[in-house]
Parts: C-alpha cells; sequence; structure tokens
C-alpha cells in the first residue's frame, strides 16, 4: 500500500483470522509478551448457498481489496 500525500503510511497488514502474527509482530517490536483479548466475536452461523452468493457480491468490493493486500 502507497500512502497519498499527506497521510501516514500502511506498512503491515494482518489478517484478522491469523491474530497470532500480529501479537508475534508486537512482542518482536517491543521486547516484551503481549496479550491480546477477544471481544465481540460473531457467533457461528451457517448460510445457505444462494445466502453466500448475495453476500459475496454485496462484499465484492472488500473481497477485492483482501484478494490484493494478501496476494500481491
Amino acid at each position: 500500500m502507497r500512502a497519498r500525500r499527506g497521510q501516514a503510511e500502511v506498512d503491515r497488514i494482518f489478517r484478522y483470522d491469523r491474530l497470532d502474527l500480529l501479537v508475534e509482530f508486537l512482542c518482536e517490536k517491543i521486547g516484551e509478551d503481549v496479550e491480546v483479548g477477544i471481544k465481540n466475536v460473531s457467533p457461528e452461523r451457517s448460510f445457505s448457498l444462494s445466502e453466500e452468493r448475495e453476500l459475496r457480491e454485496f462484499f465484492r468490493p472488500e473481497y477485492r481489496i483482501y484478494q490484493r493486500a494478501i496476494f500481491e
């Protein structure tokens, strides 16, 4: 990711499902153990195939951002 003029630059992005990597990074950065609690977790829910298609279509722009951040 590149910073625009006058904006802060992002040099690390951590996947939500891999918070262990964030904790490891923070521990190395500050030289101490860091504990990160988990709050506000949504309950597991299954979706029908049609609901999943609708959600993927609705969130298509976010999926593109995710794909570019992870795989480029």
